[in-house]
């Protein structure tokens, strides 16, 4: 009969320990839910950032490609040429380089942007996780302390 006790109090002590844990565990997951939110938001806000800066960064590379091309235009005209052959040349290539500078930076900034997008879904993902890992865990703590429960009886 002591031996049968003793097993029982052990019993009842590792249920009730183990609840002890799974609620300790739901509240880390709470807490680790609450910081993939936060890491979600940063990486959404430097989605907007990213859209900020690159249509700052392609401005000033049209306004830089406006002022060369303009004083290309000027030197050809101060020279006494007209607007062909060398100087057509000239302006034309100036004003490709410009619309391919304008595309690469355009191109990198959505490049950026997608990955902030994709990083922002995982952190979101991370949370949804960690919320049904805090759900588990408290489920369990309600099961193993109904079982220590029921074992003093």
């Amino acid at each position: 009969m002591a031996s049968r006790v003793a097993t029982v109090g052990m019993q009842t002590f590792n249920l009730a320990g183990g609840a002890v844990q799974d609620i300790f565990a739901a509240m880390g997951d709470k807490a680790e839910a609450g910081l993939y939110r936060q890491a979600a938001q940063f990486a959404e806000q430097n989605v907007q950032f990213t859209k900020e800066s690159t249509a700052l960064k392609e401005f000033q590379q049209q306004r830089q490609a406006y002022k060369v091309i303009g004083e290309q235009k000027a030197d050809v005209a101060g020279a006494g040429f007209s607007a062909g052959g060398t100087a057509l040349d000239l302006l034309r290539e100036s004003t490709q380089q410009a619309a391919l500078a304008k595309e690469t930076i355009s191109l990198q900034g959505q490049i950026q942007e997608a990955g902030y997008e994709q990083q922002a879904k995982s952190y979101q993902m991370m949370a949804s996780a960690a919320d049904t890992a805090e759900t588990g865990a408290f489920v369990s703590a309600g099961l193993k302390a109904a079982g220590a429960v029921l074992s003093l009886f």
